[in-house]
């Protein structure tokens, strides 16, 4: 389990945008497809992933970019990069 902002991964790595003022920017780009990330208090980012066996909390997810949520899922790292396939999501 991890918490944290869902970010929407383009925008935060090309100009570090984040938070409410960017909320609709990222809800946009997110139902567009760009790559979808979560930013954890300590200042770890992990690019989410949806399940193979169900990607109806992936797709839900989308809809919290810019709030906070709690994600339940196995975490991988591989190359540097930290990542959670998400099998449960919950706003908080």
């Amino acid at each position: 389990t991890v918490k944290g902002e869902v970010l929407d991964l383009a925008c935060y790595i090309g100009h570090e945008a984040k938070g409410l003022k960017h909320q609709q920017c990222a809800l946009t780009c997110l139902k567009d497809g760009q790559p979808m990330g979560l930013l954890t208090e300590d200042g770890a980012v992990y690019l989410l992933l949806a399940d193979h066996q169900d990607g109806k909390p992936f797709n839900e997810t989308k809809n919290y970019a810019a709030l906070q949520v709690e994600i339940s899922g196995t975490m991988y790292e591989r190359a540097g990069i930290k990542a959670v396939s998400v099998e449960s999501v919950k706003k908080l």
